[in-house]
C-alpha cells in the first residue's frame, strides 16, 4: 500500500483533484483512499467542530489535531495489514498552515508526522486567481480580506512546510499544479518509478501556436507513459498583466488596486514563478526543452520583394532552465525547432543531445530513457 500525505491552501480544488485521481485508479483496476483530515476531525468531535468557527478554536483546535491524525496513523496501520489491499493506495489530505487573520496557523501537529509512515508527499498548486476567487465565495466568510498578496505567500508557505517534512522523513514531495490533468498525481502515486519529465519552452513573444505544440508535445509524452510537469500549469504572470491593463482602463478587478500593490504583486509572482518552476525541475528526471521559431514575411528593399524570414524569440527563461537542470545533474534534451539555423554553442553545451524534429527526440527516449 501507497501512503502519500496531500497538502495544499484552502481554494487549491485539492479535495476535488484527488477525486478525478480516485476516479481515474478505479478505472485502470486499482483503489484510492481519500481521508480527509477535516472530515476526520468532525467526526471526532461528535459533530460539534464547525468549519465556519474551527480557526477560532485554540488549546481545542489542537488538542483536536492529535486526535484527529493519531485515529488517522491507527486507521493506516489496519489498512497496511489487510492482505486483501493490493493495488491500494490512501491520500491523507490536509493543510500544512492556514493564512487567517493576518498570521499563519499551523494545521499539522508536526510532532506526529512519523504515525502516519507516508511514502511521499504532494502539495497541490493553484493559480492565485482561482484561490483567490474561491476563497471570495466561502460560504463562512472566514477570509473576508485576503488578497492575492497573501495567497501567493501563503501558497509558497504551504510549499515549503511540506517540503521540510518530507526532507525530515527521507520522503519524496512534489509539486503538482491542479491544472495537470489527473494522470499525473495518479502515476506519482501509482508508478512512482515512472520517469519524470519537465518541459521548458518559451512563454512570451510566443504566438498562441507555439504555446499550443509545446502543449501537444507534452501530451504526446504523456501518452508514452513520462510523469510530465508543465510550468504552464501555473500562471500567475499573466493574470497580473491583465489587472495591470485594466487598471489603466479603469475597469474590471484591477481597478481595486493601486499602481503600487499591482508592481509589487508583479514583482513577487515573478520571483516565485522562477523558484515554482526550478522546483518542477528538481523534482523531474529528465528536461527536455523545445525551443521553436517564428516565421514572418520581410520585405528586402534590394530587391523590391517580400520573403519568408525566420525570428527566433530570446527566452531567458528557457535558457536559465536549462542551466539549472543541466548544473543540477538532469538530463536535458533540446528539441531545436529552427530550420537552416543551427543552435548557439552555449545553447548545446547545456544539453544532453540537441533534436531538430519531435520524431527523432521521442525515437531517442523509447529507446534511451523509456517511462
Amino acid at each position: 500500500m501507497h501512503t502519500v500525505v496531500v497538502t495544499g491552501t484552502s481554494g487549491s480544488g485539492r479535495i476535488e483533484y484527488l477525486r478525478q485521481v480516485q476516479a481515474l485508479a478505479k478505472e485502470r483496476n486499482s483503489r484510492l483512499q481519500i481521508i480527509d483530515m477535516w472530515q476526520v476531525m468532525r467526526e471526532l468531535s461528535g459533530g460539534q467542530a464547525d468549519e465556519a468557527t474551527i480557526l477560532n478554536w485554540t488549546a481545542q483546535r489542537v488538542q483536536l489535531l492529535d486526535q484527529a491524525y493519531k485515529e488517522v496513523a491507527s486507521r493506516l496501520n489496519e489498512i497496511r495489514t489487510d492482505i486483501n489491499n493490493g493495488h491500494q493506495a490512501v491520500a491523507v489530505a490536509t493543510h500544512a498552515v492556514f493564512y487567517w487573520r493576518s498570521t499563519y496557523i499551523e494545521a499539522f501537529p508536526e510532532h506526529l508526522l512519523e504515525l502516519l509512515s507516508p511514502d511521499c508527499f504532494v502539495t497541490i498548486a493553484h493559480n492565485i486567481k482561482d484561490i483567490h476567487q474561491g476563497l471570495e465565495a466561502d460560504p463562512h466568510k472566514r477570509f473576508p480580506d485576503i488578497s492575492l498578496m497573501n495567497i501567493l505567500h501563503w501558497r509558497d508557505r504551504e510549499i515549503g512546510d511540506t517540503s521540510r517534512w518530507a526532507q525530515r522523513l527521507r520522503k519524496p514531495h512534489f509539486v503538482v499544479a491542479r491544472a495537470e490533468p489527473a494522470q499525473t498525481l495518479h502515476d506519482l502515486i501509482f508508478r512512482p518509478d515512472a520517469k519524470r519529465i519537465y518541459i521548458s519552452y518559451p512563454m512570451s513573444y510566443v504566438s498562441e501556436t507555439q504555446m499550443k505544440g509545446a502543449r501537444r508535445l507534452a501530451g504526446r509524452l504523456r501518452r508514452k507513459g513520462y510523469v510530465v510537469f508543465d510550468p504552464g500549469s501555473v500562471d500567475d504572470a499573466h493574470y497580473v498583466g491583465q489587472l495591470r491593463t485594466a487598471k489603466v482602463r479603469k475597469q474590471g478587478p484591477g481597478s481595486r488596486y493601486t499602481r503600487q500593490q499591482l508592481s509589487d504583486l508583479a514583482r513577487d509572482v515573478g520571483d516565485q514563478t522562477v523558484k515554482f518552476d526550478y522546483i518542477l525541475i528538481d523534482q523531474s528526471s529528465l528536461v527536455i526543452v523545445r525551443y521553436p521559431s517564428v516565421t514572418y514575411a520581410k520585405y528586402i528593399p534590394q530587391v523590391g520583394k517580400v520573403i519568408p524570414d525566420i525570428y527566433i524569440p530570446l527566452s531567458a527563461g528557457v535558457i536559465c532552465e536549462m542551466v539549472h537542470g543541466f548544473r543540477g545533474g538532469k538530463k536535458v534534451y533540446a528539441l531545436w525547432l529552427p530550420k537552416r539555423i543551427p543552435p548557439s554553442p552555449f545553447f548545446a553545451y547545456h544539453s544532453q543531445m540537441v533534436f531538430r524534429s519531435e520524431d527523432e527526440l521521442l525515437h531517442h527516449l523509447d529507446i534511451n530513457d523509456p517511462p
